[in-house]
């Protein structure tokens, strides 16, 4: 097996493993995970320009809401099904980064992101200013019987669920096929040396709009995908926090990877919503064992997915009769209970601690629940570093291909 076979085989089975939870995940939680699918286009989109070109933008915001109103406006004013609706949302922001991609090639480096800057906030204010038909800041409910494309009714929780899941794989393909290519690799040549790049004989402006035209289309069909299928188009999604978001979930899980994105943006979710139990009246979705259970069962099949792909079928079965075959039970046994201790870990902590922080507040109500609630953050932040580096620990290690060192195969040939 190749290793281009080999990287479909494991974004493949990413996939499918995503389709197999919207039957194991309590219904409560598939608008959460529906969520984290159509923002991980998002950050794919931005990885594109970011993470295999260099490129550092402050404004992407503005694909993304370009995107959502050109989906939500066409619905709202011109009376559009939502099918036509969302390729106006696709034209919206492909023609956006086509105008901001030819100004912004004059621009380079610190630049290059002040500029994107600019445009972000100008969008912003654009959105703020037709407040008539915008209704700015707060926004407007897309109908429910508006929410439909071939008769399936994109309100309902299932239909969300794989409507997001069918947008984050086309995403997913778009991008493999991309940085399997040469295009790809020229982009990469870019990010490393564009000097050199442009030495070997590679029309680097074209390349870098072929970039921005890409990464904006695919943010601009997260836009659209987010306010169809949640119904709500706002300003808030025009502003500049909706910019760093990508950056952000980008950075988390590894600028220049295709799954780096999702890492980042569910990495982020667990954390955000371990911050909120400094709400006395909000329950934060990991301190549901079920909402645990199910995200570490994704590590307890992404672990022996990831193996497989790298080092091969019998390889992997064969280490759980390593160093032993009389090892093998305790093997399966360490297995599942590394998932058991991932899931009650991250539940066990974040309820005990609100548990603790409850009753310390009760009995000492006006000494403690500020120092308790900057605890609860720590603790939050903590958890979901913790849950996130073991994932990945455990996956890296299975991962892992038990080769000799060539100095210690000569020694043993030598003997």
């Amino acid at each position: 097996m190749t290793d281009m076979q080999k990287s479909w085989g494991l974004h493949l089975g990413i996939i499918a493993l995503l389709f197999v939870l919207q039957f194991i995940l309590p219904a409560y939680h598939h608008g959460s995970l529906a969520r984290i699918m159509v923002l991980t286009c998002y950050a794919m989109g931005y990885n594109i320009l970011f993470g295999y070109t260099g490129l550092l933008s402050l404004g992407h915001a503005l694909f993304f809401a370009a995107g959502m109103y050109g989906m939500s406006l066409s619905i709202q004013h011109l009376d559009w099904s939502a099918g036509p609706a969302v390729f106006a949302g696709l034209v919206a922001g492909f023609a956006m980064a086509l105008v901001i991609g030819m100004l912004l090639l004059r621009t380079a480096g610190v630049a290059f992101m002040i500029v994107t800057l600019m445009f972000a906030q100008a969008g912003y204010l654009t959105v703020l200013y037709f407040g008539e038909w915008t209704r700015g800041d707060e926004g407007f409910v897309i109908k429910q019987e508006l929410r439909r494309i071939a008769g399936f009714d994109l309100s309902d929780p299932t239909n969300r669920y794989f409507a997001a899941l069918l947008l984050m794989a086309v995403c997913i393909v778009i991008t493999l096929r991309v940085v399997q290519t040469g295009f790809g690799r020229v982009l990469v040549a870019i990010r490393e040396n564009e000097e050199r790049t442009r030495m070997l004989g590679y029309d680097i402006q074209r390349h870098k709009l072929a970039a921005i035209l890409l990464s904006g289309t695919m943010s601009a069909a997260a836009g659209a995908a987010y306010g169809l299928l949640f119904g709500y188009a706002g300003a808030t999604f025009a502003s500049v926090q909706y910019s760093i978001f990508p950056l952000l979930w980008v950075l988390l899980g590894g600028a220049g990877t295709v799954l780096g994105p999702f890492i980042g943006t569910l990495f982020l979710f667990i954390a955000t919503s371990n911050l909120l139990t400094i709400l006395p009246w909000y329950e934060p979705p990991t301190g549901s064992l079920s909402t645990t259970a199910a995200l570490a069962i994704c590590v307890l099949i992404a672990v022996p997915l990831f193996s497989i792909t790298k080092r091969g079928l019998l390889a992997y079965l064969r280490s759980y009769a390593e160093p032993t075959f009389m090892m093998l039970p305790f093997n399966i046994i360490g297995e599942l209970s590394r998932t058991l201790a991932l899931a009650v870990r991250l539940y066990g902590n974040i309820m005990s601690g609100s548990i603790i922080v409850g009753i310390l507040i009760s009995i000492a109500p006006f000494f403690f629940p500020i120092i308790m609630q900057l605890l609860g953050l720590l603790t939050g932040l903590v958890q979901a570093y913790i849950f996130a580096v073991l994932a990945m620990v455990y996956i890296a290690s299975a991962s892992k291909t038990h080769r000799r060192e060539p100095k210690e195969a000569e020694a043993g040939g030598s003997s």
